[in-house]
């Protein structure tokens, strides 16, 4: 049985959150309450998550991967030590986080009317520019 961690992320905005999930995988679950987690032989497990990528969408003997919401309002990642080093590494929980964070911006900027006007990777880093529209 694979051992799964606990994460503390910054994702607050489910929607956002779900979004960029639904940008990597075929389907997400969204449950108002929090649902089981299951390893790869689907087996249920003691984790539970209101946010679920079942493992059938992420690889082979994966196990499935929730992201629970806290009482601070944002939302830990469960991840199996197996997922943590094949599919869910820190690289990609980097790059999920960085396109979270960057749709959060667009939303707000738009709300105050900025546009974007370019975006950039500068030394390993997103650089976006926005102007105010007229």
């Amino acid at each position: 049985m694979s051992h799964y961690s606990k994460i503390q992320t910054q994702f607050r905005d489910l929607a956002t959150l779900v979004e960029q999930l639904k940008a990597r995988y075929s389907e997400v679950e969204v449950h108002e309450k929090a649902q089981t987690l299951y390893d790869w032989h689907g087996n249920s497990r003691p984790e539970q998550a209101e946010v679920i990528v079942r493992r059938v969408n992420i690889g082979f003997a994966s196990n499935d991967l929730g992201f629970h919401k806290t009482t601070d309002g944002t939302y830990e990642a469960i991840i199996s030590d197996y997922d943590r080093h094949n599919y869910c590494t820190e690289k990609w929980l980097g790059e999920l986080t960085q396109d979270y964070a960057e749709s959060v911006i667009a939303k707000r900027m738009l709300s105050k009317r900025f546009s974007l006007v370019s975006k950039k990777l500068e030394d390993g880093k997103r650089k976006l520019v926005y102007r105010r529209m007229s």
